[in-house]
C-alpha cells in the first residue's frame, strides 16, 4: 500500500518474492496471477503509468547528481 501510495504500485515478481519470503517456498510464476484471479474483490493490479516510471527512474541519487552537475556548468 506504501509503494502505490507513492505512485509506484508493486510489480507482480515483488508480490511474488514477497508471497515466497512469507510462504518459504519458491512459488510458480503464475502464483500471482491465480492469486489476484481468487481474491479479485481484494486486490487489484494496475501498471504503473509512463509518468510513475519516469519518477521512479528519476528518483535515483546519481541521475540526481549528474542533473545538477550540468546546471553547475551552465
Amino acid at each position: 500500500d506504501r509503494l502505490t501510495k507513492r505512485g509506484l504500485p508493486p510489480t507482480r515478481s515483488i508480490i511474488r518474492n514477497i508471497a515466497s519470503q512469507l510462504a518459504q517456498k519458491q512459488l510458480g510464476y503464475h502464483w500471482v496471477d491465480r492469486f489476484v484471479h481468487r481474491n479479485s474483490h481484494l486486490v487489484i493490479l494496475k501498471r504503473a503509468t509512463l509518468i510513475d516510471r519516469s519518477r521512479r527512474r528519476a528518483d535515483l541519487e546519481k541521475k540526481y547528481q549528474l542533473y545538477f552537475e550540468l546546471l553547475r556548468q551552465k
